[in-house]
C-alpha cells in the first residue's frame, strides 16, 4: 500500500528548515488533546493549541513549534473549547509571532475559557498565503439538535498542492452525518485526523464512506490511559484499507501537503 512520506520529529526537527518549504502538517504529541499545525512558508497555521502537555515539554530543547514557527506569522483556528484543544493560548501569544484567531469556538464556554480565548486577538485580514487552503465545512445546527457540546466543534479541510487533511475536532457521528454531505462537493481528502481523539463515537461509516480516497489517519491520543483510539474505529479504518498512526507511538507526525 502507498503511504506518502511521513518523517517522525526526531528526523525532520534535526534539520534546518529550507528556505523555500513544501507545505507540511504536524500532528503534534501533546498526549491526549489538540494541536495541529499546517507549515508554509511565510505563516504557520494552528488548529487548536491544546493538550497534556507541550511538544517535547520536559527537556531543555526549543520546543520544536518555536522551531518551525517563532520567525513566521501565526493564526490559530479553534474546533471548541475543551480545555485538551486550548490549553496552550497563553503560551502561544508569550511565544508565536503576531499570533491571532482566526476562528474562535462556536460552543458555550464558561469564564475561564472565555477569558484564556479572549487573550489572543482576533485576525482582521485573509490567510496571508497562498500555498495552502483552509475550507470550513461547520454545520449550522438548531439549538434543539445539539446533542452536546461536541457538536458544535468546527470542521476544516486544508488543501495543499498535492493533498488534503481533514481536521473535524471532537465532532460525533450525529453531527457527521450533516457535514460529512458537503465532502461530495470538494475535492478529495487524503488525511484524516480522527475525530474526537479516535472516541467510537466519532469517525463513523457514514463518514468514511464520504472519504473514498483516504489514504491515511492519525489519532492524538492516549490509549494507554483514555482507550482512544477505540478498536471499533480502528477496525473501520481496516476495514476500509486505512492505517492509522498513533501519535502516542510515532511522536510527532509530519505530512506533506
Amino acid at each position: 500500500m502507498r503511504i506518502f512520506l511521513i518523517f517522525l520529529s526526531a528526523f525532520i526537527f534535526s534539520r534546518s528548515i529550507a528556505p523555500e518549504v513544501q507545505p507540511f502538517v504536524v500532528i503534534w504529541n501533546i498526549g491526549q488533546g489538540q494541536w495541529i499545525t499546517v507549515v508554509t512558508n511565510n505563516v504557520c497555521i494552528h488548529f487548536d493549541m491544546g493538550g497534556e502537555w507541550l511538544p517535547n515539554y520536559g527537556n531543555r530543547r526549543t520546543p520544536p513549534v518555536l522551531k518551525l514557527c517563532s520567525d513566521k506569522l501565526n493564526r490559530v483556528y479553534l474546533s471548541h473549547s475543551d480545555m485538551d484543544h486550548i490549553k496552550f493560548l497563553s503560551w502561544g501569544m508569550d511565544h508565536l509571532l503576531q499570533l491571532c484567531d482566526a476562528a474562535p469556538p462556536l460552543d458555550p464556554m464558561n469564564a475561564r475559557k472565555r477569558a484564556l480565548i479572549a487573550k489572543v486577538p482576533r485576525c482582521h485580514s485573509p490567510l496571508p498565503t497562498r500555498e495552502v487552503k483552509v475550507v470550513e465545512i461547520t454545520p449550522r445546527f438548531k439549538t434543539h439538535e445539539f446533542s452536546g457540546h461536541n457538536d458544535f466543534s468546527r470542521i476544516f479541510v486544508i488543501y495543499g498542492p498535492y493533498r488534503a487533511i481533514l481536521i473535524p475536532g471532537d465532532s460525533e457521528a450525529h453531527a457527521e452525518a450533516v457535514w460529512s454531505k458537503r465532502l461530495y462537493n470538494l475535492p478529495p481528502v487524503q488525511i484524516l485526523v480522527a475525530g474526537h481523539h479516535g472516541s467510537k463515537t466519532s469517525t463513523s461509516e457514514t463518514l468514511l464512506r464520504a472519504l473514498p480516497n483516504l489514504q491515511i489517519a492519525v489519532a492524538s491520543a492516549r490509549k494507554a490511559r483514555y482507550g482512544h483510539p477505540d478498536p471499533i474505529v480502528v477496525a473501520r479504518l481496516r476495514a476500509d484499507g486505512v492505517p492509522l498512526l498513533r501519535t502516542e507511538i510515532w511522536g510527532n507526525i509530519a505530512l506533506q501537503l
